[in-house]
């Protein structure tokens, strides 16, 4: 009889346990990628909430960069493979472009709660 006590506390231990991580993941937010490559965003145009995340990836062989027109946020200059990523909050500024090619544009929609 205790294991079976044993065993029903295990349980409801290993319950919780994913309960919370699964709680942890939904605060945590979605990853979305952008692809830099052809001077061009894609996609250009990325849907997120607060708590995504949005990593760009610079796979041409010039730097770029991802800065936002009100200038609120910059990637500063990203090599060829090089990486950026920003944490989405409700006051993030969606439109963005390329500050060495200003014809590189793209926007993040954010989902207002």
């Amino acid at each position: 009889m205790r294991r079976l006590g044993i065993a029903v506390v295990t349980a409801v231990a290993v319950a919780a346990a994913l309960t919370a991580a699964g709680v942890a993941q939904d605060v945590k937010g979605r990853r979305h990628r952008v692809t830099i490559a052809g001077l061009q965003f894609t996609p250009a145009d990325v849907v997120a909430d607060p708590g995504d995340t949005v990593e760009w990836v610079n796979r041409d062989l010039v730097p770029h960069t991802v800065t936002a027109r009100d200038g609120s946020w910059d990637s500063h200059g990203l090599a060829q493979n090089a990486t950026w990523e920003m944490h989405i909050t409700d006051s993030t500024v969606g439109d963005y472009f390329c500050q060495y090619h200003p014809t590189m544009h793209g926007q993040l929609v954010i989902r207002r709660r």
